[in-house]
């Protein structure tokens, strides 16, 4: 692995831990508002950190694919 693909994968882990925890957070005080933030707001910011997860997930499982026929394991 290069030192890019770490770098990726520790900002994808840390968007996709992010988003998990805070809307356990979220669900777990519904009476929540995030410096003065309306909740709707706040599962908005959560679903986006998701959302990047997913697309930063997708992109590096499909450059995985077309690095595996050089010889790299995914």
């Amino acid at each position: 692995m290069n030192k890019k693909t770490v770098i990726l994968l520790v900002f994808t882990l840390f968007m996709w831990y992010t988003g998990i925890k805070g809307t356990m957070f979220v669900l777990s005080n519904p009476d929540f508002a995030y410096n003065g933030l309306p909740l709707w707001g706040v599962h908005c910011i959560l679903a986006g950190y998701l959302l990047i997860g997913v697309a930063i997930t997708i992109m590096t499982i499909s450059s995985w694919a077309k690095s595996r026929h050089s010889g790299h394991a995914a």
